[in-house]
């Protein structure tokens, strides 16, 4: 282990001349040392715990320094705006790599945050972005973020307590991972290292909207959490988020009657806050959606050439958004040896990595990841020089659900709506690799096939036919929605739970009616499974769903859930996706539907690493509805987020499959699983 020690001594200074602490150098490393040399091995010689399960303390450890804070500085910005700012530094003499962070939640809801940084020698300085607390100017989401941030970036390296050597490092999660995106990519001066996690790409596809569907538990949630911030302007300038607020913390009560409405019927909503009123109205990828800040899809491929690490996880509303992010800057900075990227995926939900659990699913103490600590020891390495062990790992490490028993307990944790009464034995595994997905990873297909069956083998048109007419037929009523019961939201607060959910209704859930009904038996779903599996499935990457369908309707969703179905009669969630069918070509470009034809749709699933194990069935469910995550499609032709439940029809709905019409679900199958699905069914 001697190499982890290299370069720690207490007698050697750093560059800005203040003496290294060897508490600060073990503080984060030790448990990581320790997991290193210890770790199972997976591959030649690759450590499969590595980074991800040394660092899953929850708490954050003090470093050596006291800290001083530098509070409500007005940065000005060019257009005579002026942001409130705090600054952490370390309470000594000396001058200090810097960490920047703007938040729309309150400068002080990162004080903790702040603290921790300054304390192991870091400059954090924590923004309020434009027109929120005590920044002034009109909050406008993101639109105003990459300028704010690379003024603000240009206003940092030029103040006495900055260390121009050691540098600029970007940071935050979800907002505050947009805004340090934003930054980035103006490329600010002396950046030297990003870390960022729960990272959009395309707020249209990412946040607002999803495959053209109104992402309505999200919009309704986040809008009264960012209209209560404009609340506490007026009331509290310098406040953190406002905790208990009637409109920034709705009662399930109230979330259920703000959820069943359709998404402009909401005065608590559009009157305060003008731009939630923009969001429902730009349905279609337009010049309002193509601002900066919202979608930075085309400037990644200038991503800055330095260290850049990613978090994302499985059941986040950003998942998609983080993948995107990772490959283009993987991209970008291929022909940059000493600019890596590196990515961690875990089985969590939206700012969650700190948790065991994803929703009911429990997956192991080994599950959670700190960060900070991440986010340190990544800053360490590339600002300051420690070797700590970040350069020497696999750069992705990926989280294999499923290898639990899928037994079913009443929770007994902490209170939290968004969870349901229930706790899901899944559990699951690190895995670790050099580029993602994995090496050898092969896009396999399941197809669709009569009696309800998946198949590797695709169905001809005879036997298609032979067997029930090649199609399946359901109708669907908007004012009977499938309800959502788990997968990538936030916001569920009893109304809807997120994260990995069995597939049944629970009473306690408001959408459930007080029923416990099994989704796949609903006569408005389409359940199709693969024979019992003989062998363990892996699959580790990007999931896609392509069906041929038709419809009585103008215009319809269609929807896809992924699902592990457990020998004891547990499913759960893996991934799932939906499509509004009039942007079969795209989110800019609507085109109505001709009752009765065919068309082609293909719905995004994002991504997973899951095993299958042997006794279970790979199941996929299809339907039209998953309320409230997503808005009801009322069979109406024009912008779903206009429409009323005065204008619903039921849709007649049929999936076809085999001959010409080869519906199926693409899984991205691992090296070794590949033989395991080509002989399901044999």
């Amino acid at each position: 282990m001697r190499w982890a020690l290299r370069g720690w001594p207490s007698d050697r200074r750093n560059r800005r001349g203040v003496t290294h602490d060897p508490l600060r150098l073990w503080v984060v490393s030790a448990a990581l040392l320790s997991m290193l040399a210890t770790g199972a091995a997976h591959g030649a010689g690759v450590t499969a715990a590595g980074f991800p399960g040394a660092l899953r303390s929850r708490s954050l450890p003090a470093g050596p320094y006291p800290v001083r804070v530098l509070r409500q500085l007005m940065v000005p910005m060019s257009d005579g705006i002026r942001l409130a700012t705090d600054v952490y530094l370390p309470k000594t003499r000396g001058t200090w790599p810097a960490i920047l962070v703007r938040t729309p939640y309150g400068k002080a809801s990162e004080d903790r945050h702040g603290e921790f940084f300054a304390s192991h020698g870091y400059a954090y300085v924590v923004q309020d972005v434009r027109g929120l607390f005590g920044s002034e100017g009109t909050f406008d989401p993101y639109v105003n973020d990459p300028a704010d941030g690379l003024q603000t970036a240009q206003w940092i390296v030029r103040q006495p307590w900055f260390n121009a050597r050691r540098g600029l490092a970007l940071y935050g999660g979800s907002y505050l991972a947009a805004t340090a995106i934003d930054t980035a990519l103006e490329h600010p001066p002396d950046l030297k290292a990003i870390y960022v996690y729960i990272a959009s790409a395309d707020y249209h596809e990412d946040g607002a909207w999803r495959g053209g569907a109104v992402r309505l538990q999200h919009d309704v949630g986040y809008a009264n959490l960012l209209c209560s911030q404009v609340i506490a302007k007026v009331v509290r300038p310098d406040s953190p988020m406002l905790s208990p607020n009637p409109l920034a913390e709705p009662t399930p009560g109230r979330i259920w009657a703000e959820d069943r409405a359709t998404p402009l019927a909401l005065p608590s909503l559009t009157g305060i806050c003008p731009w939630y009123r923009d969001w429902v109205n730009n349905e279609a990828h337009d010049w309002f959606w193509n601002q900066r800040g919202f979608d930075h899809r085309p400037q990644l491929a200038h991503w800055p050439h330095v260290p850049t690490e990613f978090l994302g996880a499985y059941y986040d509303l950003f998942l998609g958004g983080t993948l995107v992010d990772f490959a283009a800057a993987s991209k970008a900075l291929r022909r940059a040896p000493q600019a890596p990227v590196a990515l961690t995926l875990g089985p969590w939900t939206h700012g969650a990595s700190e948790s065991d659990r994803a929703g009911s699913g429990y997956f192991g103490r080994q599950a959670s990841v700190n960060p900070d600590l991440q986010a340190l020891a990544w800053f360490d390495h590339y600002l300051e020089g420690v070797a700590n062990g970040v350069g020497s790992q696999p750069p992705i490490h990926y989280f294999i659900m499923g290898s639990g028993s899928g037994t079913v307990t009443p929770y007994r944790g902490p209170p939290n709506p968004g969870e349901g009464d229930q706790s899901i034995d899944i559990r699951g595994t690190w895995k670790a690799a050099v580029a993602y997905p994995p090496p050898g990873t092969r896009s396999l297909p399941l197809f669709l096939g009569p009696g309800r069956t998946l198949t590797p083998v695709p169905v001809p048109a005879r036997a298609a036919n032979r067997t029930g007419a090649g199609r399946y037929v359901f109708r669907y009523n908007p004012l009977r929605p499938v309800p959502t019961l788990g997968g990538n939201f936030i916001f569920g607060a009893g109304v809807a739970p997120n994260g990995a959910q069995n597939q049944t209704c629970q009473p306690v859930l408001l959408d459930c009616n007080g029923a416990r009904e099994a989704l796949d038996r609903r006569s408005d779903t389409i359940a199709l499974r693969t024979p019992v599996l003989r062998k363990p499935l892996t699959i580790a990457g990007h999931i896609t769903a392509t069906l041929y369908v038709s419809s009585s309707a103008p215009d319809t969703d269609f929807t896809a859930r992924l699902i592990d179905d457990y020998p004891n009669g547990t499913q759960i969630n893996v991934a799932g996706g939906i499509i509004d069918a009039k942007y079969r070509h795209g989110t800019a470009t609507p085109s109505r539907l001709i009752p009765g034809r065919i068309y082609r749709l293909r719905l995004d699933l994002w991504e997973s690493g899951q095993v299958f194990e042997p006794g279970h069935r790979i199941e996929l469910m299809i339907s039209s509805s998953n309320f409230p995550d997503y808005n009801r499609n009322m069979n109406v032709y024009g912008n779903e987020g206009l429409q009323t439940t005065r204008e619903a029809v039921t849709a007649v709905q049929t999936v076809f499959f085999g001959g010409n019409t080869p519906s199926r679900v693409n899984l991205p199958v691992a090296p070794g699983s590949q033989g395991a699905l080509r002989a399901i069914g044999r």
